[in-house]
């Protein structure tokens, strides 16, 4: 599935003459946008609050992104003996739910940490990454971002966080490929230890003796719509992600005969591969019912029928989460139903 190159999202009518039925389905909110005014004033964030580093439930705050960076930043960093008080996470959690990974609900920001270590390659400083963003302005560099030196921030060592809103919320499902998108494009700059859906962010703070070096940066305020769309980094990262393939054994239900392989090539000639989701994977499901060892080539012949929807990623997660033993499961009365559809006779 091809999106648009650029990781700006633009909710017009051009854009969505662009897409099919089935992607605009994919892209979750885009009405929610069109009400929006082209102002600083209509790009609106949320996130949760933690009042502490011990903090397990936080406040849920929304607001626009001027607001958010008086909010984050106010009058500079903070001076701290140590390494204290408020934090944020670009994410809320599930109804009275405490953190935790599998508690996230749904995901607004982008904040990434980038941590120089000594005796390692240092990644950019905080101002030429600034100057990326106001000289490059394409991809990401096109779009709205907040960035601000840590606490353990150093010349040496440069420390730094970079927060960026996102189009539409990203479901916790996407977050991996969303962290590895933004990593590539970054340069692969990201610090790993810090990729948990569910992490807290100090706001900016710094010990007395770094306050001449903390700083901070806000960049493409005026642009039309800058918020990153996640599509085209979460197919980026999902091309990084390498599934294994299903190790599950089918109970057979049609004998694996030339006959009967030829009558289910023949159903599948009947039924487009460029479909809506639910068509595709029940078809996938419905050809693995049979515990034939040819059922998954079968699926993946049949897919690639339609090259530019192909995903190869995809797919194998398809065919992974793939239930047997379930009640009521898929079968071959499915791809039969399918067939029908398309004009099978047989």
């Amino acid at each position: 599935m091809h999106y648009q190159d650029d990781y700006i999202y633009p909710p017009d009518v051009a854009y969505r003459a662009t897409l099919s039925k089935y992607d605009l389905g994919l892209i979750e909110g885009l009405d929610f946008y069109d009400n929006w005014q082209d102002s600083e004033k209509g790009v609106g964030v949320a996130f949760l609050e933690f009042a502490n580093l011990t903090s397990n439930k936080g406040l849920e705050i929304q607001m626009c992104w001027l607001d958010f960076i008086n909010y984050v930043i106010g009058s500079g960093h903070t001076v701290m003996p140590t390494k204290a008080g408020k934090l944020i996470g670009g994410y809320w959690l599930k109804e009275n739910a405490t953190r935790s990974n599998i508690n996230v609900e749904e995901v607004f920001l982008f904040i990434c940490d980038i941590d120089g270590k000594p005796g390692e390659p240092q990644p950019p400083t905080l101002e030429e990454m600034k100057a990326r963003f106001q000289s490059q302005l394409s991809g990401i560099y096109g779009c709205k971002v907040l960035g601000y030196t840590t606490y353990s921030h150093s010349l040496q060592n440069p420390r730094y966080r970079l927060i960026f809103p996102l189009a539409r919320a990203v479901a916790p499902s996407e977050y991996e490929a969303l962290w590895l998108g933004f990593n590539a494009v970054l340069g692969g700059i990201l610090d790993p230890a810090t990729k948990d859906i569910s992490r807290m962010h100090y706001l900016p703070s710094c010990p007395a003796e770094k306050l001449s070096i903390a700083s901070w940066f806000s960049a493409n305020q005026s642009g039309l719509w800058p918020m990153v769309n996640p599509e085209p980094l979460i197919v980026a990262g999902n091309a990084l992600i390498t599934p294994q393939k299903s190790a599950k054994s089918y109970i057979s239900t049609t004998h694996e005969t030339p006959r009967e392989k030829a009558r289910v090539q023949e159903m599948l000639n009947h039924i487009s591969a460029d479909c809506n989701y639910k068509t595709y994977r029940d078809v996938v499901w419905s050809l693995l019912s049979t515990g034939w060892a040819c059922a998954e080539q079968l699926a993946e012949n049949w897919c690639r029928t339609a090259p530019h929807r192909f995903d190869d990623a995809n797919f194998i997660n398809v065919v992974n989460s793939y239930e047997p033993n379930k009640a009521n499961p898929i079968t071959l009365g499915t791809l039969t139903f399918f067939a029908r559809k398309g004009g099978f006779n047989g």
